[in-house]
C-alpha cells in the first residue's frame, strides 16, 4: 500500500516509477544453451549427411581389386633417354596426372587404367637448345603391360603405346592417343 507522497505505507523511499515491476524472475534462465545445441544438432545431421552422400560418390577409374579397376594385370610407363632428353614430358591416364618424365624412370599406373577404353596424353615441351646433348638425344616412353618386381621395375612387359620425341622434333607436342587393355 502507498501512501499519498508516493511512498510505502511501510515507510521506505518512494518509487519513481510506480509502473516499474520489482523482485525476482521466476522462469527457468536464459534460452541462450537450447538455441546453442540445437544449432549444433543441425550442424551435426548437415556434416553427417554430407559425409554419408560423399562414402558414396563413384571413384574415376573403377571399383578396387587385385589392382586398379579390378584388372587382371599390371600397367607400367616407362621411360628411356639417350644423351639426355630434350623434352620434359608430362603423361595424363584418363584423365590423371601421372607424372613427368626426362630421365630414365618406371612408374606404375595400374590404379589409373580402367577395363577396355583408355585415353592417354603426352605433353611434350621442348627444353631450350643447350639444355640437352646433340643430335642423337631422345626420350622414348612406353606404356606396358607386366608384373611388378620388388625393385619398382616389372618383367613379362608387353608394349600397348609407345611415344618417342627426338632433337629432330622441333616445339611442343600434346598427342592423345586411344588404347585398349588386353586380356582382362
Amino acid at each position: 500500500m502507498t501512501d499519498s507522497t508516493g511512498g510505502s505505507a511501510s515507510g521506505g523511499a518512494p518509487n519513481p516509477n510506480p509502473n516499474l515491476k520489482t523482485g525476482t524472475k521466476k522462469s527457468g534462465g536464459s534460452s541462450f544453451p537450447l538455441i546453442v545445441g540445437v544449432l549444433a544438432l543441425i550442424a551435426g545431421g548437415a556434416g553427417f549427411g554430407y559425409g554419408y552422400m560423399q562414402t558414396f560418390v563413384p571413384i574415376e577409374g573403377g571399383a578396387a581389386g587385385l589392382f586398379g579397376g579390378g584388372l587382371k594385370h599390371q600397367y607400367f610407363i616407362k621411360s628411356r633417354v639417350g644423351d639426355r632428353s630434350p623434352y620434359n614430358v608430362t603423361i595424363n591416364l584418363n584423365g590423371h596426372n601421372v607424372g613427368t618424365v626426362s630421365t630414365d624412370k618406371v612408374m606404375e599406373v595400374t590404379q589409373y587404367v580402367v577395363k577396355d577404353r583408355n585415353k592417354i596424353r603426352f605433353e611434350s615441351k621442348r627444353l631450350p637448345d643447350g639444355m640437352f646433348g646433340a643430335t642423337g638425344a631422345y626420350i622414348d616412353i612406353s606404356l606396358n603391360s607386366g608384373k611388378g618386381t620388388p625393385d619398382g621395375g616389372f618383367t613379362d612387359g608387353q608394349p600397348l603405346v609407345k611415344y618417342e620425341r627426338t632433337a629432330n622434333d622441333k616445339g611442343d607436342f600434346d598427342d592423345k592417343m586411344d588404347w585398349t587393355t588386353v586380356n582382362e
